[in-house]
């Protein structure tokens, strides 16, 4: 990633030595590209480093008979100080909930090259032959990959115009109807998106994921309400799904809902002993009860640095660690 944002980071130079060149847009694309470079370049080296000292210490530790917890709890804060984003860096770094989703969430097919110039394959008349996971043949899963190049470069009319033909083909496609949704959004086309989602459940109701995904999508739109419904309908058939139950545990702690937050996050881990991000939201909850679980905030936030996630000063402070 560090050496395709280097190429485009040098593309970008080259067009602002040109009088055409010097518009805002392109200055703007070429600091955020330098950006996000430096935070890729800057997070590789930081976590190599903490991640050989970590296991280094630890062994040694071990090994001495002395790992106690006091001693493997400052080591891992020390070890998940991670990388401070300067407040441009954490603007750009500002993600949509949808975009948290997962590798094989079902959205957009391919992540796109922004250097490859957009061709699409001649789309065959029919979705007859072996079916891709996607649930399209091999021509209309390349079609679709190509999709995911116009979305990359924010060309949405476009993908909206290309999964709708897809569409006319194989109405009903889950994969595309999804899709289609997620770049409806992207237009600010709210209502069509989320007749979308709904219509991609239908077609799969026992396909938890669409219910995930319109649950998600009523949470980034404020109706906190609808999107704990969706998703308690979507674990109704997937209740492994971690995430999931994640997310609800998240929109619970906005509404005030304090133990079905902790019962959710509680769920996550069960699922999922490594999900830092649970451990670290279920710490918090035990130190802002009344009366205070400190010890098993302490144990959960032990955990969460010991999962990838950061130590917090404020946490630290709350729990007098």
């Amino acid at each position: 990633m560090s050496s395709k944002l280097k190429i485009t980071e040098n593309n970008l130079s080259k067009a602002l030595e040109s009088p055409k060149g010097k518009d805002s847009i392109a200055q703007a694309a070429l600091i955020e590209n330098k950006t996000l470079r430096s935070i890729v370049k800057r997070q590789i080296m930081q976590q190599a480093w903490r991640k050989q000292a970590k296991e280094l210490v630890l062994e040694e530790l071990t090994r001495q008979g002395v790992a106690s917890r006091g001693l493997i709890n400052q080591i891992e804060k020390l070890a998940g100080k991670g990388t401070v984003l300067t407040a441009q860096e954490q603007e750009l770094l500002k993600e949509s909930l949808l975009g948290d989703l997962g590798k094989k969430s079902g959205l957009i097919l391919v992540q796109g090259n922004e250097q490859q110039p957009i061709t699409y394959p001649e789309l065959a008349p029919n979705n007859e032959g072996e079916l891709t996971k996607v649930g399209l043949n091999e021509n209309l899963t390349q079609y679709a990959a190509t999709i995911a190049y116009d979305f990359v470069k924010e060309n949405y009319k476009e993908c909206a115009k290309h999964y709708e033909e897809i569409l006319k083909i194989v109405p009903a496609n889950v994969y595309t109807i999804r899709n289609l949704g997620i770049v409806k959004m992207r237009l600010g086309e709210n209502q069509e998106a989320e007749q979308l989602f709904k219509k991609a459940a239908q077609i799969e109701p026992e396909n938890g994921y669409s219910y995930l995904i319109l649950g998600v999508y009523y949470y980034r739109i404020g109706l906190d309400d609808l999107a704990i419904k969706s998703i308690d309908e979507g674990l109704k058939m997937s209740p492994e799904n971690a995430k999931a139950h994640h997310y609800l545990g998240a929109i619970c702690i906005k509404q005030g809902l304090r133990e079905r937050a902790i019962k959710e996050f509680e769920n996550v881990i069960t699922i999922d002993p490594s999900f830092g991000d649970a451990y670290y939201n279920l710490a918090y909850l035990y130190a802002t009860e009344n009366p205070k679980r400190l010890d098993l905030a302490r144990e959960c936030y032990l955990r969460a640095q010991q999962n990838g996630t950061s130590a917090d000063e404020a946490m630290d402070q709350a729990l007098g660690s």
